[in-house]
């Protein structure tokens, strides 16, 4: 998809040559990234940038290859698809649910998602851990079972419903997951802002500088240059710009303005950002500066008490700036523009 920018309006892009559209946005298929790259480069595009749901994923997909994730997750899911699939073993799960229920714990049933969606094992992970103590029971009762009515148990499934080391790591992993997942969910919402790349990368990088893996403290760090390099191969300078011009994320701002992205300081990328936009007038340059750097001094000072920060960006430029009209006029344009294919 194709977003037009031409003497200010929005257009439906047309078959002529006189157009350049503002940006160009598709999947991350191989032949995808050369037409993307080769509209870039002829001039046809100001910018072009793949899929971020699909780079969240990725990055999904690098932790969960990750030892000791990726034995863990494979006794996981091979446990989920065995008590889905044994006719006895979902029997008694169910009978075992239905107990619970009736004691007033609700517990969802095991589920699978997608191989191809990695940000989804979340869901299944979750569902596991729910279910455990259940699985547990289901075991215990069938090894007391003669050995005609017993059904026969795999290793690999034993394995992860009795081993407590697989339960852990589980548990280590599950939060990082659950928060790609939802990265990737926001960024494929309709109407997810430009700025919100940046914004959830960031805050996930701020999220790692905690304990979030508990002992496994090497992931953090493993996550975050996964979170680095993808967003350096995926993005363009635009990004940056926007997620500067979103009051939401100006706490954001304050904590990573300092990091590099992908070798260079994110105020280096916006000034590089802005100096396309411009195109060589330097007036004009100086005057997108000039009042960004005013929105910024208003925006990082007001944060707290700031009116309609939870605001969608687009409105809220409406709403409150036109006293920057130069960047108002930027804004409206860079906020429509979509972060995903899905989007």
């Amino acid at each position: 998809e194709v977003s037009g920018l031409v003497d200010g309006a929005l257009r439906v892009p047309a078959k002529t040559s006189t157009l350049r559209f503002l940006s160009r946005r598709a999947d991350n298929a191989s032949v995808m990234i050369s037409m993307r790259t080769a509209a870039e480069a002829g001039g046809l595009v100001l910018a072009s940038y793949g899929c971020f749901a699909h780079a969240v994923n990725l990055v999904s997909k690098e932790l969960c290859a990750r030892a000791p994730f990726l034995r863990v997750l494979k006794l996981i899911i091979a446990a989920t698809v065995f008590c889905r699939r044994c006719t006895r073993a979902r029997a008694d799960l169910a009978e075992d649910r239905a107990t619970q229920k009736a004691a007033g714990h609700i517990v969802n049933e095991l589920r699978t998602f997608s191989p191809t969606r990695w940000v989804g094992q979340s869901l299944t992970l979750r569902a596991f851990i729910d279910n455990l103590p259940g699985l547990r029971r289901v075991l215990l009762f069938n090894s007391h079972r003669p050995s005609g009515l017993a059904f026969a148990v795999p290793p690999a499934v034993a394995d992860a419903i009795t081993d407590g080391a697989v339960e852990a790591t589980a548990k280590d992993l599950l939060p990082c997951l659950q928060l790609l997942f939802r990265m990737s969910a926001s960024l494929e919402a309709d109407a997810s802002p430009l700025s919100s790349v940046l914004g959830l990368f960031s805050s996930l990088c701020i999220v790692l500088r905690g304990n979030i893996f508990g002992a496994l403290g090497t992931a953090r760090s493993f996550v975050s240059d996964c979170l680095v390099a993808r967003f350096s191969s995926y993005s363009h300078p635009l990004m940056v710009f926007a997620f500067y011009l979103d009051p939401f994320y100006a706490p954001c701002r304050q904590q990573v303005g300092v990091d590099l992205w992908g070798g260079e300081h994110l105020p280096r990328i916006r000034g590089q950002a802005v100096h396309n936009l411009c195109d060589g007038d330097e007036e004009l340059e100086q005057t997108v500066l000039r009042e960004l750097g005013s929105f910024l001094r208003h925006t990082n000072v007001r944060t707290a008490a700031l009116a309609g920060r939870l605001l969608h960006p687009v409105t809220w430029w409406e709403l409150y700036g036109t006293q920057w009209p130069t960047l108002h006029f930027l804004a409206s344009r860079l906020f429509t523009l979509p972060t995903s294919s899905a989007a």
